[in-house]
């Protein structure tokens, strides 16, 4: 059947897609709101604490209940007007005048409350982004964080996507840049973390690595065994507080060599490290690259460890971004707290950890990672006598290098002890944990004994 009212068939069709970009708006909409426990997100600011949650001072709630109105409302006059439309063309009838001129004035004042509606939306998401982006690259990446604590704010399940598997094809040799930064406060007047901002003294270490995957289990094509080769490491050192950047530093790093190290790797999951003899902090460096392999392809919420120690770790999975954020860290090594047992000789710890990875969507490789990490310590005594470490972690995958021979055999066991044999010299398994380097002070004399045993007090 030919149509007569193409103008009709244009209006009906607007109908339909008006309705269809209101429910676009109502739907999310709704689902933000209550997860949000009601509060409206437009327009809310706030500040991080030191624990990473981030205080919200929620905005009032007209302003989404003003965006809900309209885009509801729109959703059933669109809904009305597509039926009625679609009707008189069937019908092959005309509005009346009247009709037409009360629907021309309908869709100006629709025109102006979706404009403003828009605006609200608009604004008020950029003042909340400009709130989280305090700690966060990006509103994308704040997606992971806490959200006012007291108010049960729900961030569970905003991103629901599939994710490639992370893999890493046997024989091919993989090529990253590496850099990790640790910046300390030398301001002995720390009150709060904003006051650190600026002042820092620290240093660089800047190397470009080689990841090999070098033996494949025949029964789980995701068990593997990967060989990490560091490429000359070089140190900068930052000793202007304005600058962060850094110059070049002689260090003991120009001057050792760098066996590689093995890591025993399952789909994401580093079991173990095989080292060979090498310094401690080298090995630590090298264990610090391998934790940057672990990794989980769906959000959760789990205990992991790494070289920080054993974490509670939290995972949001969208697209090919992952996002992990770890806390409540603690150290396997037997060392001893000689800081006392009475609280105000205690120091208070607060600490954060957030990294973004990037997946590369044709091969399902780490394309890119940044992290960051924040500890604040204090003295309960005196509030005043405070530091604040902040450490970044950069990694970028650079190129192909080229092919590697592989090797057979039954299980990871039987391979090591081959690369035992052919290098010469033992591997030995370690945890992901890193290890002091021995020149700790475990037998330390408490502080309450210094200050309280050993000196008369004032009269």
């Amino acid at each position: 059947m030919a149509v007569n009212n193409v103008l009709l068939l244009f209006q009906g069709t607007g109908y339909i897609v008006a309705l269809i970009l209101s429910l676009c708006v109502v739907v999310p909409l709704a689902l933000n709101l209550e997860c949000f426990k009601g509060h409206c997100l437009l327009f809310t600011t706030g500040s991080f604490g030191d624990d990473g949650n981030f205080n919200a001072e929620w905005a009032s709630k007209a302003y989404c209940g003003y965006v809900m109105f309209i885009s509801s409302l729109l959703v059933l006059v669109s809904f009305v007007q597509a039926i009625r439309m679609f009707t008189m063309l069937r019908r092959e009838t005309d509005s009346s005048f009247l009709s037409a001129f009360l629907d021309c004035i309908s869709t100006m004042v629709f025109a102006v409350m979706v404009f403003v509606a828009a605006n609200l939306v608009t604004l008020g998401f950029d003042t909340w982004c400009h709130a989280v982006t305090q700690r966060f690259r990006s509103c994308d990446d704040a997606s992971i964080m806490e959200i006012s604590k007291a108010d049960n704010v729900q961030t569970k399940g905003f991103f629901i996507q599939i994710v490639p598997s992370l893999h890493y094809e046997t024989g091919i040799t993989y090529k990253y840049s590496y850099q990790f930064t640790v910046l300390l406060n030398e301001d002995s007047n720390l009150t709060s973390r904003a006051a650190s901002v600026g002042r820092n003294v620290g240093y660089r270490v800047s190397s470009e690595f080689l990841l090999s995957p070098v033996w494949e289990s025949q029964e789980n094509s995701k068990e593997k065994l990967i060989k990490v080769e560091l490429l000359k490491p070089t140190l900068l050192v930052s000793s202007n507080m304005q600058s962060n950047e850094g110059d070049p530093h002689w260090s003991k790093l120009d001057n050792l060599s760098y066996p590689p190290i093995y890591i025993h790797w399952n789909d994401g999951n580093v079991k173990k490290v095989y080292v060979l003899p090498d310094s401690q902090d080298m090995i630590n460096i090298k264990k610090g690259i391998a934790s940057l392999l672990q990794l989980r392809m769906s959000d959760a919420q789990v205990k992991e460890s790494d070289v920080s120690g054993q974490c509670d770790v939290r995972y949001k999975v969208h697209g090919t971004t992952i996002k992990k954020r770890k806390s409540n860290c603690e150290r396997n090594y037997p060392h001893q707290n000689n800081l006392g047992t009475k609280q105000l000789l205690r120091p208070t710890l607060a600490t954060s950890s957030d990294m973004v990875i990037e997946l590369n969507p044709q091969e399902s490789i780490i394309q890119t990672i940044k992290g960051r990490e924040e500890v604040r310590m204090t003295l309960n005594l005196w509030k005043q006598a405070a530091v604040y470490v902040k450490s970044k972690i950069h990694l970028n995958f650079v190129e192909h290098y080229g092919n590697h021979a592989t090797l057979k055999g039954k299980n990871v066991g039987v391979v090591l002890n081959s690369i035992a044999e052919e290098m010469g010299s033992k591997l030995k398994g370690e945890p992901l944990e890193a290890s002091l380097n021995g020149d700790f002070c475990p037998n330390c004399m408490p502080v309450s004994i210094v200050s309280f045993s050993k000196y008369e007090p004032i009269t």
